[in-house]
């Protein structure tokens, strides 16, 4: 049969086969309207069938309109205690300027978004997430420099609950480009391995930040391991021909050691710069 409802927020068209004693569910079109604090309601609608034989949810399109904010999601799962199958989401062309109160700032500048997720039957899984940004702006100046007009990000994460999970994540904005990496338990309570790198290859355009003539260039590359109450870890900073006011260094290289930290043992600490003033060297433990 088919059923046509209209009662406040909700207005749906289903159909269900009753000769099969509901064992299929059918939506053409649910639309509901969700009256929330934010700037506008939020308008969602849903095209999908669940089949409760299987436990199999599809949905071929479920989509989150707030205003000038639209969402689209796609998905086709077997649920169940560890849910099977995949899902996606997308965004184009956001607004960011809606988001200014979760942002605790104003804000602006067009996004897009896309997020992927698929899950297998022996527990693992695999989601990627990636944003970018045309035209950013923002009312805090710091941010603004930073990121510049055209911020991209990507992220993954992957594996089970019950062994090791692993991140990555990868920014590239105007002042700085960054990749972090991390394999750590499910609890969070021990890291395998995590990396930092970033790069900053011209330091000039911070100068609106530090109110100062600045220049050159600067890179840190760290790493970490163990479990949390007894991380141990490295990083090593380097530089070239920076500047800062009147102070000139050509070369810098800073070298942190404390990977046997965890053991009892002291770190090390070794500084080889060339400066405007000199050659400086320093080691320390």
């Amino acid at each position: 049969g088919r059923r046509k409802l209209r009662e406040n927020n909700l207005d749906a068209i289903a159909a269900y086969d009753m000769s099969k004693n509901n064992s299929e569910f059918e939506a053409d079109r649910i639309a509901l309207t969700i009256p929330l604090a934010v700037e506008s309601p939020v308008r969602v609608a849903l095209d999908g069938r669940y089949e409760p034989a299987d436990g199999r949810a599809i949905v071929r399109s479920l989509t989150f309109i707030s205003g000038p904010v639209a969402l689209a999601a796609t998905a086709d799962m077997v649920l169940g205690a560890s849910p099977v199958g995949s899902a996606s989401v997308r965004g184009d062309d956001i607004p960011l300027k809606p988001f200014s109160g979760l942002a605790g700032m104003a804000i602006d500048g067009r996004g897009r978004l896309e997020a992927q997720l698929k899950t297998t039957p022996d527990g693992r899984f695999e989601a990627t997430v990636g944003a970018n940004v045309q035209d950013f702006a923002s009312a805090n100046r710091e941010l603004a420099t930073l990121l510049g007009r055209a911020p991209t990000l990507n992220a993954r994460a992957s594996g089970d609950l019950a062994n090791r999970l692993e991140f990555g994540a990868n920014l590239r904005a105007a002042r700085f480009n960054a990749t972090a990496e991390a394999r750590v338990a499910p609890d969070l309570s021990v890291i395998d391995s995590a990396r930092l790198v970033l790069d900053a290859d011209d330091l000039r355009g911070l100068e609106p930040i530090v109110g100062a003539p600045i220049a050159g260039r600067v890179a840190l590359d760290a790493e970490a391991s163990g479990p949390i109450e007894r991380l141990a870890g490295r990083a090593r900073a380097t530089g070239t021909d920076i500047v800062y006011q009147d102070q000139r260094v050509a070369r810098l290289d800073l070298a942190i050691d404390a990977s046997a930290v965890a053991s009892g043992s002291e770190g090390t600490l070794r500084l080889d710069a060339l400066t405007s003033l000199g050659d400086l060297a320093a080691r320390g433990a």
